[in-house]
């Protein structure tokens, strides 16, 4: 018993932050990259205390939206990712990650979806924040240089 709970812990814990993100930049580019980030972040609890690891799971959830065949699930999906990610953000709102990941879902959703209110919250967020990122600076940086949100003149400012 005592060798089993370590095991069973080992398969129930949260994965890895840094791989997370690594699985994310390429997660949107096709159906099996979904999947694969989608195994990663699946067993994530929506309760958990790291709020970016929700925002993730939550991020998951919509590229199952984006790549289901059926209605109801791509709908299911869609409105079950961004509960998630709007609970990541109220628990903890001077998040810049978080920040990230809510408003890269919210430019690549189509108009119809209606999940887009948050833009230029984030944007404006992400820009005032940006000094501050530490470790992180790279890693937005690329999603900034990435993103429909920003222009030439603000990706130029954040170098």
């Amino acid at each position: 018993m005592k060798l089993f709970l370590p095991i069973l812990l080992f398969f129930f814990a949260n994965p890895d932050l840094a791989e997370v993100r690594k699985l994310y930049t390429d997660a949107a580019k096709s159906d099996s990259n979904a999947k694969t980030f989608n195994e990663k972040v699946a067993a994530i609890a929506d309760n958990d205390p790291d709020k970016v690891l929700v925002a993730y799971k939550g991020c998951g959830l919509t590229l199952k939206s984006k790549f289901s065949k059926v209605l109801a699930d791509k709908i299911s999906f869609m409105k079950a990712g961004a509960k998630l990610i709007d609970a990541a953000v109220a628990a903890d709102p001077d998040n810049i990650e978080i920040r990230m990941i809510r408003l890269s879902v919210q430019e690549s959703v189509p108009r119809i979806v209606g999940y887009r209110a948050n833009k230029k919250e984030d944007k404006a967020m992400i820009l005032k924040n940006f000094k501050d990122t530490g470790e992180l600076k790279e890693y937005i940086r690329d999603f900034i240089n990435q993103s429909k949100s920003f222009t030439p003149a603000e990706r130029k400012s954040l170098k």
